[in-house]
């Protein structure tokens, strides 16, 4: 992962994507959350058709700052097929007959790169 310099007083946030294949079809965003280990804890919603889920994954992008650039990116987390261990056990308990919310943590990686 590049070097990032923690600033204890700047934003961050997460942009979460739901992906359909390669393209990202819905966007959200959390609050800013402030200091060296932020957490966020917002519940959120995306309506995937349970026939098919294996077209669908979820990339949450955790930036710093105000700006929507490249520079602001810290990291990435992917959840869905052909992803992660992590990523993919975490679908498959959110894509199950179940249907179960499920909160889990996971290492930030380096974008363009998988959690493993």
């Amino acid at each position: 992962m590049k070097d990032v310099v923690i600033n204890l007083f700047s934003d961050y946030y997460v942009i979460i994507n739901l992906h359909r294949n390669n393209d990202a079809i819905v966007y959200k965003e959390t609050k800013p959350a402030v200091g060296v280990s932020p957490i966020w804890n917002q519940p959120f919603i995306f309506d995937v058709p349970e026939f098919d889920t294996s077209q669908y994954w979820i990339q949450f992008l955790v930036m710093q700052g105000k700006s929507y650039t490249k520079d602001g990116v810290v990291g990435q987390v992917l959840i869905g097929p052909n992803t992660s261990i992590s990523g993919i056990q975490h679908w498959n308990d959110i894509t199950g007959p179940d249907f179960r919310e499920t909160v889990k943590w996971h290492p930030i990686a380096n974008i363009g790169t998988h959690c493993f």
